[in-house]
């Protein structure tokens, strides 16, 4: 297992960095596929539980949230929603009671919280000051929060953080997580920002960051499922490679229009 960890991490961070590197576009394009792919797995995990989304307007919402990050930014995420919840209503309508309730719900809610959180990231490249810097900070600090978490809960954890939810996650696996992001986050003096805001940006990922992988956890144990799927060997699924960004994504994101850079 942690054979295949290292070769898709060796493989699938150079990938990554190099779309966010290359251009706007391309990056956009980048997140796109991994928004749609991760939409897809999150239809497939609950048909297990005989609910079905409508998975062509699961997809079309993950789409419309990536272009208004786009070309609309936060605004367009409020026409993305009022469209998504109008669409997916009128299907309710036409169906013929064969679209139940939950299936709407998941319709719904699957690209808003898949779609519109990760579209965060685009929004994060387009800030003028450092935008890509900023993207790759929170790839690395996200990853730094996954690692530290795992490798101090495996070592030193006791005390269960959700054991209904995540059996394996300890609070000191978590609290150790917090401290060292926070630190480590703090001296990465290639970012435009005094120390005490690294270090805040550090604190935001490592909280919302392990939020996310807990939602995730939740969400999986709700359809009784170990992995969010197979794509990604050694790591699972996509959602449960990018559990954690699709949280830090937006809390980065208003921490930084706090401190006036957007």
């Amino acid at each position: 297992m942690l054979k295949e960890r290292i070769i898709t991490a060796v493989i699938g961070i150079p990938v990554l960095l190099g779309f966010l590197f290359w251009g706007r576009i391309p990056f956009f394009l980048l997140l796109t596929s991994i928004i749609f792919l991760a939409l897809l797995e999150f239809a497939s995990l609950f048909r297990k539980r005989d609910v079905r989304p409508d998975i062509l307007l699961v997809l079309l919402g993950g789409i419309i949230f990536c272009f208004s990050a786009l070309f609309y930014g936060t605004k367009g995420f409020t026409l993305g929603i009022v469209l998504i919840v109008l669409i997916t209503l009128a299907r309710m309508l036409f169906s013929n009671g064969s679209f139940s309730i939950k299936s709407v719900a998941l319709t719904i809610f699957a690209p808003i919280y898949i779609g519109l959180m990760m579209g965060h990231l685009i929004l994060i490249r387009d800030i003028e000051t450092n935008g890509i810097v900023l993207v790759f900070s929170v790839f690395l600090a996200t990853w730094i929060c996954d690692i530290s978490a795992y490798t101090l809960g495996s070592l030193f954890g006791k005390r269960k953080l959700a054991p209904k939810i995540s059996p394996h996650k300890t609070w000191e696996g978590a609290i150790g997580s917090f401290f060292i992001t926070t630190f480590l986050v703090g001296g990465l003096w290639f970012i435009s920002l005094s120390f005490f805001e690294r270090a805040m940006l550090g604190a935001v990922v490592a909280v919302s960051g392990q939020f996310g992988d807990l939602v995730e956890s939740k969400l999986k144990r709700e359809v009784g499922v170990k992995d969010s799927g197979t794509m990604l060997p050694g790591h699972g699924g996509i959602l449960d490679r990018f559990d954690s960004l699709i949280f830090s994504a937006p809390a980065i994101f208003y921490f930084l229009k706090l401190l006036s850079l957007k």
